[in-house]
């Protein structure tokens, strides 16, 4: 999610057509629909702490596409990554801040997805079929859900 942040914050008014600035708008603005959908209606969990890994490496690696896109290609991807505009420390920053606002996204996501499930669950008792928090219930009588045998 950290990328709808870069995107909304730094990339939006950067597009030279109308068609580019439509088209790059209307694909963010879905993805940032389906991040929305996905803290707030399914019984998911709350993300663990070591999904904070993956995010920072594949950050890195971003990152390392979008300068290896400037070794190819001959321009940046981004145009707050470009050290011939930007000194190094503001370059840097920019990297820094993304760092930042990912973990802090993932800290936002993290405990939305708490809230909801102390909201709906604790408090409405919604535990919904097929949540891994549901209660478990008990076997009919003489059916076994788990065995081929008959009892």
């Amino acid at each position: 999610m950290s990328w709808l942040v870069v995107y909304w914050g730094l990339l939006a008014a950067d597009f030279p057509t109308t068609f580019s600035l439509w088209s790059n708008t209307s694909q963010h603005a879905l993805n940032s629909l389906y991040a929305f959908c996905e803290i707030f209606f399914p019984s998911t969990n709350r993300l663990p702490w070591l999904d904070l890994i993956p995010i920072i490496i594949l950050l890195a690696l971003y990152l390392g596409l979008a300068y290896l896109t400037h070794a190819t290609e001959g321009f940046y991807v981004y145009p707050f990554l470009d050290l011939q505009t930007h000194s190094s420390g503001v370059v840097g920053g920019y990297i820094i801040g993304i760092l930042v606002a990912a973990v802090v996204i993932f800290l936002i996501v993290r405990y939305l997805i708490a809230l909801r499930v102390w909201v709906t669950e604790t408090k409405l008792g919604m535990k919904g079929k097929i949540s891994p928090r549901a209660a478990i219930r008990p076997e009919p009588e003489g059916i076994s859900l788990h065995s081929t045998t008959p009892k």
